[in-house]
């Protein structure tokens, strides 16, 4: 990656972009709190509010799941910044699927990757 000022990247597609910062202490410190992990990069997704809503939801699945199954390591995904949707600590998969939406997706999306994944709320912070 690229350091472009506090920026490490940025990736942008049709409905997505992504941009890949170093995590703030104060993040640090709440995500720990809250998911029980340490956190060094935070990595924020902006997801087209139009035309292009689904293929940027789809691009966002399609990277957590790309992420899931490439890198071994805790992370946490969450909606708006504060409330936990996907947590992965100690190879542990944990999703909150209290939206419907989000049942589907991550069901349909993690059966086609060979992902297993336990259902149980998530906090937020």
């Amino acid at each position: 990656m690229q350091s472009k000022g506090n920026f490490l990247d940025t990736v942008a597609s049709d409905g997505i972009v992504c941009v890949v910062l170093p995590q703030s202490e104060l993040g640090r410190e709440l995500v720990e709190q809250a998911f029980r992990i340490s956190s060094s990069i935070c990595i924020v997704c902006t997801i087209d509010k139009f035309d292009l809503y689904d293929l940027g939801m789809d691009r966002l699945i399609r990277i957590c799941t790309l992420l899931l199954s490439n890198k071994n390591c805790d992370m946490v995904m969450l909606s708006n910044g504060e409330s936990g949707l996907l947590l992965r600590r100690a190879g542990e998969i944990i999703v909150d699927c209290r939206d419907q939406y989000w049942k589907e997706r991550w069901t349909s999306e993690f059966l086609n990757c060979g992902i297993s994944a336990v259902e149980r709320a998530l906090p937020s912070l």
